[in-house]
């Protein structure tokens, strides 16, 4: 009878199943909660590979040259400012063509050296707005890997013309980091991504390099523009005087523009927004070169002398406006007299009568 009889369920009797109904029921409701909990458990675990997905996104990942009989890396990186737009599409295919892997990623092209260019584990990342960034490379092969692209991109045959900054570079195991202005770069799948973070960074740098040159260049024109219009301050030609200063404004204006937006200097690249350890490797980088300070200090430089411009032009105005008012009072008088004139005719010819 199945009364009768204890039913095991696990290591313990369940006494209190009465039926072979109740016991199905049992069953049914066990298999059930079973399920439900299978299926919770899948989707925990769906949950977990799509964090670790993410957490583990990069930006590429190429294996590094490596052939004993070409050059040794260099333990270095250096950032070089052309001053011109690149055609990566074109630069992607002229390298492709002799052997280099590469990575295409607007505004970014990374490019793995190879057996003809004679040297290993180094690569160079192009921006489009003008810069080149050569890791580990000796300097005659750096000649030799811009100069191959050279039909492509019109540079001068000394590289060290151009503004530039260096920074040594250090392997390790784990993560990158940096410190005392020494990059320690990953050995692992992020060498790849962090060498592009980093890159980034030295753009900015490099960037300012040549913003800065510029600004203190047109400063020391518009302040000897302002000794030379002191001079001309008692000048006739007031009008001429005051266009100079609104084109001096206008120059001021676009020199702002470009320190502050156009140039995207402090800006984080929009490649790295989903990569937060990347962002903060970019962001050191920014420190060492003290990037923040320096557009502040420009930005103060600008407006000071923007307030000179502004002062100066008021002072030319007023004096526009006070010579408006004695040609105004010389005008009404000259009225006046003609208006006494006409009335002593007019009495001398009635008392003629």
């Amino acid at each position: 009878m199945l009364s009768c009889k204890l039913i095991l369920y696990g290591k313990r009797p369940l006494k209190h199943l009465r039926s072979a109904t109740d016991f199905k029921s049992y069953r049914s409701a066990s298999n059930s909660s079973s399920s439900s909990g299978n299926k919770e458990k899948m989707s925990n675990k769906i949950y977990t590979q799509k964090r670790i997905i993410k957490r583990d996104r990069l930006l590429g990942s190429i294996k590094p040259f490596i052939n004993e009989k070409c050059d040794t890396p260099e333990s270095n990186v250096i950032a070089y400012y052309l001053c011109k737009l690149l055609n990566l599409q074109i630069l992607k295919n002229a390298y492709e063509n002799i052997g280099c892997k590469v990575l295409y990623k607007e505004p970014y092209l990374y490019v793995e050296s190879c057996e003809y260019f004679n040297q290993q584990d180094s690569s160079g990342v192009f921006f489009k707005n003008g810069c080149v960034v050569i890791w580990n490379m000796k300097k005659n092969n750096i000649t030799k890997f811009l100069h191959f692209c050279k039909s492509h991109i019109n540079i001068n045959e000394t590289i060290e013309t151009y503004d530039f900054e260096e920074l040594e570079v250090q392997n390790v195991n784990n993560k990158s980091y940096v410190n005392n202005s020494i990059i320690y770069l990953s050995s692992n799948n992020y060498r790849t991504t962090d060498k592009i973070s980093f890159s980034f960074g030295l753009l900015s740098a490099v960037r300012l390099n040549n913003l800065e040159k510029k600004i203190e260049n047109k400063l020391l024109l518009e302040n000897n523009n302002i000794e030379i219009l002191k001079k001309k301050i008692k000048s006739t030609n007031l009008d001429l005087l005051s266009k100079q200063l609104f084109t001096s404004k206008i120059t001021l204006h676009n020199l702002r523009y470009e320190l502050n937006i156009e140039q995207d200097i402090l800006d984080v690249p929009e490649a790295l927004w989903e990569l937060e350890y990347q962002k903060k490797l970019f962001l050191n980088i920014l420190n060492i070169f003290d990037i923040k300070q320096r557009v502040d200090l420009l930005n103060h430089r600008l407006t000071w002398t923007f307030d000179y411009l502004n002062s100066f032009l008021d002072y030319v105005n007023q004096k526009h406006s006070s010579r408006l008012e004695r040609i105004i009072i010389i005008i009404i008088g000259l009225e006046l007299m003609l208006g006494v004139m006409q009335m002593i005719n007019t009495v001398g010819f009635v008392s003629l009568q």
